[in-house]
């Protein structure tokens, strides 16, 4: 699985900040693109951009909890890395918090900013790479009948086939045979790998996988 080359993106202005990161991805091999205001990045974002985003923080301009808050709401899910001048424990916390990658004060080491934004970009690829796989997992999903989709619900519930067979009112053999389909065009070998797939999905949560096994040990 590969994807277009990452890009190093800059919200900012300050000609230092510029000419390091220019020069940091010069070093490296990478495009650089630069907006004035968060506003000119969100104009020309596209879902199929990959790469980290640093926003080049004032103490008068936007904070980077807030441009966080703003990707995410968007969601956008390209790391987000903070530059500040003064860099402002409250501040460094609520980013965190919010989800920035990593909150840098100046002056700084070069190669300690190099570092984090390869991690950003490492992170980037899993992500799309997460994403692109709930998308086939949905695609496959959605190939299933109404009724295989009811006897999936049951399996992932913990219901036994023939559990499952009676709470539909059909024969053993026949939720057999849907059984039998839905793991064909799910590419899914038994149920544990089933249930798997749901929590993928968001169809069950991991919570109640737990609360079935404690009653299922309860019944026991």
């Amino acid at each position: 699985m590969c994807f277009t080359q990452p890009t190093l993106y800059l919200i900012g202005d300050e000609p230092k900040i510029l000419q390091i990161l220019h020069r940091l991805a010069q070093s490296i091999g990478i495009p650089f693109q630069t907006f004035r205001t968060a506003e000119e990045y969100f104009d020309a974002y596209s879902s199929d951009q990959h790469g980290c985003l640093i926003l080049n923080a004032r103490p008068t301009g936007l904070r980077g909890d807030v441009l966080q808050e703003k990707l995410n709401d968007r969601k956008f899910t390209i790391p987000l890395i903070v530059i500040s001048v003064e860099a402002e424990i409250q501040s460094a916390v609520r980013a965190i918090r919010a989800g920035v990658l990593d909150y840098l004060e100046t002056p700084f080491r070069e190669q300690e900013l190099l570092d984090r934004i390869q991690a950003g970009f490492e992170i980037d690829s899993q992500r799309r790479i997460k994403i692109l796989r709930c998308q086939g997992c949905m695609t496959r999903y959605d190939s299933l009948t109404p009724r295989e989709r009811d006897v999936m619900t049951l399996l992932i519930q913990g219901k036994s086939g023939k559990q499952a067979a009676e709470s539909l009112i059909i024969s053993y053999k026949t939720m057999e045979k849907y059984r039998s389909n839905l793991m064909r065009k799910l590419q899914i070998p038994n149920v544990a790998e089933l249930v798997l797939f749901a929590v993928r999905l968001n169809l069950i949560s991991a919570e109640e996988i737990l609360i079935q096994n404690i009653e299922s040990e309860n019944i026991k």
